[in-house]
């Protein structure tokens, strides 16, 4: 539930990550709902190679350009 500039969120942490993996709730900013997921996308552009390797069609850049999204760049940069 959206309250403002902030939302009402649930975490349900992975088993690995959290000995108990109970689910807790809490309220965080909507942009830090938005960025962090996003930026994570973009992150993963990383694991490509900066240069065409071996006849695969994907590099850093391609991925990169394919994930982000000029929509999320500017909500993240209003103020």
């Amino acid at each position: 539930m959206k309250v403002g500039d902030m939302l009402d969120i649930e975490v349900m942490p992975n088993r690995q990550g959290s000995k108990d993996g109970f689910p807790f709730n809490g309220h965080a900013w909507c942009k830090d709902v938005v960025r962090e997921p996003y930026y994570g996308l973009l992150e993963m552009a990383n694991v490509y190679p900066k240069e065409y390797v071996d006849g695969c069609p994907y590099t850093c850049e391609v991925v990169s350009r394919a994930l982000s999204s000029e929509i999320i760049e500017n909500y993240l940069n209003e103020k």
